[in-house]
């Protein structure tokens, strides 16, 4: 088009020229007015070539710029989805080879018999679940004490855990509590390590049901695992029978550890972590003293 463009005003201009020819007095002039338009016509056609090519080989050079970006884009996108496929291979790997090393160490833990192996034991285990969480990164699971029974909430609501409650003494002057373990986080709780806990001066009246004591761990201390705790969910209604040391009100709650847990899981009767049960007692049988009949 402006090939098209530059003739047709040349063109003109001849005309023009061929058309008041008369009019020019000198031949010279005439002759030089057709050799101006020729030679600016010229100029015209080779600067506007030169223009089309360089901009044809802008856009060459621009298209294969394009075009190479896009491969290594391409290219990126493929070694990014081979990382990721490599990650969840090795991550898996990982975690087979931690579930079984956790499970030796836990074995270990019951059957160690000196004070210096359970230290040994327990910075494995120490290293073993940094090394994990390392390996699991973003949100971390917490996990939350509840008795039981507890309303169990609609689809799609946080269940409210009970924290609070009055329960009866049996004869022998023990209390039955119902309790369980509620992760109301947004993360998975996996491979669970769970302490249960009861007051200092407590005593179990007999050993819970699921859990086992650790040699060398604290007499108020019984332990169990937990293969894994999903978002929003509780695990089964577990109970213990314990001997409180007054008639005041005691705690119970636990520790845990767990490898998508986070950091502050293991104080004592933590904020999310314990209940307090007010003993009620039967009074019924008690006498009152007879009076003395007057003399």
């Amino acid at each position: 088009m402006s090939y098209i463009l530059i003739l047709g005003t040349i063109l003109l201009g001849l005309f023009s020229l061929h058309k008041d020819w008369h009019n020019y007095k000198h031949p010279r002039v005439r002759k030089a007015v057709a050799l101006v338009l020729i030679i600016v016509g010229a100029i015209s056609f080779i600067k506007t070539y030169r223009d089309n090519r360089n901009a044809q080989i802008t856009n060459t050079k621009a298209t294969a710029a394009i075009n190479t970006l896009q491969s290594e884009v391409a290219g990126l996108q493929g070694q990014v989805k081979a990382a990721n496929d490599a990650q969840t291979r090795n991550t898996t790997l990982f975690l087979e080879n931690f579930n079984r090393l956790s499970d030796k160490v836990r074995d270990l833990q019951t059957k160690a018999e000196t004070e210096g192996l359970r230290k040994q034991l327990a910075s494995v285990q120490s290293d073993l679940q940094s090394t994990q969480k390392a390996m699991a990164p973003g949100p971390k699971a917490k996990l939350t004490f509840s008795f039981v029974p507890f309303v169990i909430p609609p689809p799609h609501h946080d269940l409210v855990p009970v924290t609070d409650v009055k329960l009866p003494a049996a004869s022998d002057g023990s209390v039955h509590v119902e309790f369980t373990v509620v992760n109301r986080s947004d993360a998975n709780a996996l491979n669970i390590s769970l302490t249960l806990v009861i007051c200092q001066g407590c005593k179990f009246a007999k050993e819970p049901a699921g859990y086992q004591k650790i040699l060398g761990d604290k007499d108020t201390h019984r332990w169990m695992s937990v293969r894994a705790l999903y978002v929003r969910e509780f695990f089964r209604a577990m109970s213990v029978d314990i001997f409180p040391p007054t008639a005041e009100p005691f705690m119970i709650g636990f520790q845990y550890r767990c490898e998508t847990c986070a950091d502050d899981t293991t104080s004592n009767f933590g904020t999310s972590n314990f209940g307090t049960v007010h003993v009620i007692r039967d009074t019924s049988n008690s006498k009152p003293a007879m009076e003395k009949n007057p003399s």
